[in-house]
């Protein structure tokens, strides 16, 4: 998750050069958005939408607000074992809510969470509204630093994540590792064309002695297994 959140940054201080502004994080006024989805159900992508999320919230640095806008099937409260009556989908329907109305947040952790809300006959309408997009660009307001990160539909089951792909800056989409084929994944990269910046998360792999990059830098010697790797010398 750490490398994930680190690589994010690069490409949001990227484009804060290349627009003339500074990223998130740095100073500027407006908040980075991250859409996190999959190719089809089943790949974890809740998972990992979920860890990110906490990953940039124990960062000082970042603001971080955690929608679910899987309308279908939330999943982000039934993870934290929370529940809500009203979320997303009230806060585009009811233009005399607010923010503040629906929002939960955890001021120690600056992490704060937007639930999807009630059912809606179709969320790929509402989503792709003028409300979504005006809600989108206030997020950011008065909050710099922040991190937007939505847990999106899988882009095979609904056309909503296409539809949020227009509002975004990012788009993690998650492929479970030997389950999603080459050409499942194609396609959902071709409907996510309006985002220019999606990248892949391979998830569920199993990592292999010959992949293993981490393990010989930390010793097991707390539980009496294991041994401690010297400096230049790969363990045995």
């Amino acid at each position: 998750m750490r490398l994930i959140k680190r690589q994010l940054i690069q490409k949001m201080l990227k484009s804060g050069d290349r627009n003339g502004s500074v990223a998130p994080g740095a100073g500027s006024t407006g908040a980075h958005v991250v859409m996190v989805t999959s190719a089809v159900p089943g790949e974890g992508k809740s998972f990992i939408a979920l860890n990110l999320a906490l990953t940039f919230a124990a960062d000082d640095q970042f603001d971080v607000l955690l929608v679910d806008a899987d309308a279908m099937r939330p999943n982000i409260l039934k993870m934290l074992g929370l529940s809500a009556d009203r979320g997303l989908s009230n806060l585009l329907l009811d233009p005399n809510l607010s923010l503040a109305d629906v929002m939960l947040r955890d001021p120690i952790m600056k992490l704060s969470l937007l639930p999807a809300g009630g059912s809606v006959p179709s969320a790929t309408d509402l989503y792709g509204g003028p409300r979504m997009k005006e809600l989108v660009a206030s997020l950011g307001r008065g909050r710099p630093n922040r991190i937007v990160i939505l847990d999106s539909p899988p882009v095979l089951a609904t056309t909503e994540p296409i539809v949020l792909a227009h509002v975004v800056d990012e788009v993690l989409l998650v492929v479970e590792a030997n389950r999603t084929s080459h050409s499942v994944v194609q396609s959902a990269l071709d409907l996510l064309e309006p985002c220019d910046n999606v990248n892949l998360v391979l998830n569920k792999s199993i990592a292999s002695n010959g992949t293993e990059q981490f393990g010989s830098y930390y010793s097991s010697s707390s539980t009496g297994k294991g041994r401690t790797a010297r400096p230049g010398v790969p363990p045995p």
